[in-house]
């Protein structure tokens, strides 16, 4: 009896310890994370609360979608329940896993979807900011399938999801640097899940008549076809739709002319709002937070035109 206690003392003690390493590493871990992506998690967990089949529009994409359209606007002005479903940087299969996520529990009737990054497919790639916040999305093929494309059979890739101090290593120079961001996924329930920015800096209106078209490359074709594939299965219309910006680098990805061709061949809509920027009454200089994304002005115009092409073309 005696040997027995004496065995499980340093078991309990060895236990407590590990837990203690592993509780630590992730806190750790978290603290180091790439900046903003704190918002991510926060979106993902808001949009989680949402009742069952409560929204009929889902705005998905980049911040292009998740800045630059208000859904307050759709569901206050044109009585249409909606929510966006965007989050920061995401590449095309990001924003699919989104979408994949979002008919686990929703069944809308028709979906938004940002083709900033149409261009960009996570593969074979280390953690990043994108791929952190998918860690509060649940379980699901679609995930693991996600999960593979980006990191392969790289146990390290894997390692550093979970346990992000391994991969965030790096930033301890950062902390300190800048103000930590309070988490609160509520403020996103009451936003429909629209990142809101008040902010003004004044922007030049790009010359998009002329901007360099870019070819619109098949493996971008497959992921966009098994979006919309997916919405089709669930009974919903799809929009594919560009937002304005006016940073100059970003007009080496314009897939405007080949988005338009594309949508036209699937059967499905495209709205280019660089195109539709005087009939939205975009003010380049007032209805932008930054050089890339509208602010609250601005998202709410580009919401409203959403807002009235879904009311007057899609029976909701």
């Amino acid at each position: 009896m005696k040997n027995k206690k004496t065995f499980v003392k340093p078991l309990i003690w060895i236990c407590l310890t590990i837990a203690l390493i592993v509780i630590g590493g992730l806190f750790i871990g978290n603290q180091l994370a790439p900046y903003e992506s704190g918002y991510g998690l926060d979106a993902v967990e808001a949009f989680h609360s949402l009742p069952e089949n409560s929204v009929d529009v889902i705005v998905y994409g980049s911040s292009h979608a998740w800045k630059d359209i208000d859904t307050r606007v759709i569901r206050d002005k044109w009585g249409i329940s909606a929510y966006n479903y965007g989050c920061n940087w995401q590449s095309i299969n990001t924003t699919q896993l989104f979408l994949e996520d979002s008919f686990a529990t929703q069944s809308p009737k028709v979906v938004c979807i940002d083709t900033y990054k149409v261009h960009n497919i996570l593969r074979d790639t280390d953690m990043d900011g994108q791929i952190y916040y998918t860690r509060k999305l649940p379980s699901s093929d679609a995930k693991s399938r996600y999960l593979k494309q980006c990191f392969g059979s790289d146990i390290e890739r894997y390692a550093s999801y979970y346990f992000p101090l391994i991969m965030f290593h790096d930033n301890w120079d950062l902390v300190g640097e800048k103000e930590p961001i309070p988490r609160d996924p509520q403020h996103f329930v009451d936003t429909c899940g629209y990142m809101d920015s008040d902010k003004v800096v004044p922007c030049e209106r790009p010359d998009y008549e002329n901007f360099p078209q870019d070819v619109l490359g098949e493996d971008s074709k497959q992921v966009l076809d098994e979006m919309i594939a997916t919405c089709k299965a669930n009974g919903a219309e799809v929009i594919l739709f560009t937002a304005p910006f006016t940073t100059p680098l970003c007009y080496d990805y314009c897939f405007g002319y080949d988005m338009a061709v594309y949508a036209a061949e699937r059967g499905v809509k495209y709205i280019n709002m660089f195109e539709l920027a005087d009939e939205i009454g975009i003010d380049w200089q007032n209805d932008f937070r930054d050089i890339d994304h509208l602010n609250d002005k601005g998202a709410a115009k580009a919401a409203d035109y959403l807002g009235r092409y879904i009311k007057e073309n899609f029976d909701i």
